[in-house]
């Protein structure tokens, strides 16, 4: 048993989501609790489209990107990965190997996305799209949450 019915998340085994994808039975589509348009970020109640988007190979190893929105504030990401993945697969807010590594940046603040929180990583034919709902970021003096349905284009 590789852990395909212990309720948790190991990407360390080939899961692509709990309990499922790579040794374990296949993944069924994940569901959301929210209802974000393409290309769109909410930040509270502030709809943001976005201008640019991708992600490339990083020189320290892993991915990164970044998106930039219709007010000029930007999504960092970092992708904690060997090799970027060919299915749909979950990913766990934080910057330990197997996660993904987020902050939002916008002109007078830093707000860092709180561990430990889902983000999935869609994959259909040679699109990527990155979509999460309710995810806590946090600067030093505030609290927002962001939702997304952002496409990221490999360069």
């Amino acid at each position: 048993d590789l852990g395909c019915s212990n309720g948790v998340f190991n990407p360390e085994n080939g899961e692509l989501d709990t309990d499922c994808g790579g040794y374990c039975l296949p993944c069924e589509d994940p569901e959301f609790t929210c209802d974000v348009d393409e290309n769109t970020f909410l930040v509270g109640s502030a709809e943001l489209t976005t201008n640019n988007s991708y992600v490339s190979s990083s020189n320290y190893g892993g991915f990164e990107g970044a998106v930039s929105f219709s007010n000029n504030t930007e999504l960092h990401l970092d992708f904690n990965i060997e090799e970027f993945p060919s299915l749909t697969r979950k990913f766990i807010t934080g910057d330990d190997t197997e996660e993904i590594d987020m902050y939002y940046l916008t002109f007078g603040a830093t707000y860092y996305i709180a561990p430990n929180q889902e983000v999935y990583l869609l994959k259909s034919g040679d699109k990527y799209q990155l979509k999460f709902c309710d995810i806590e970021a946090r600067d030093s003096y505030n609290t927002i949450f962001i939702s997304g349905t952002l496409n990221l284009f490999m360069r």
